[in-house]
């Protein structure tokens, strides 16, 4: 809702989203580390995450944001080990 900060909506969506498989753009935000709405889309255009319109809302499918945060772990632990 307009209005709520990013902590606000991510605690209420939490409680309903938590088994969900699709999360919203402001949970995705929070979770990929508070970036912005903009970076969300960029994402979802280059196919790194994947996501769908319920009406109105784009959401973000829960496992790709996953998927995404342990290649990037994978990434970073090559990285470290080369």
């Amino acid at each position: 809702m307009r209005g709520e900060t990013d902590a606000q909506v991510l605690t209420r969506e939490q409680s309903d989203e938590d088994d969900s498989a699709l999360m919203s753009i402001p949970a995705a935000q929070l979770k990929l580390g508070r970036i912005s709405r903009g970076e969300i889309y960029n994402m979802l255009r280059r196919g790194e995450i994947i996501g769908t319109h319920l009406g109105r809302r784009h959401m973000i499918f829960r496992t790709t944001v996953d998927s995404f945060l342990e290649r990037k772990l994978a990434e970073a632990t090559a990285a470290i080990a080369v």
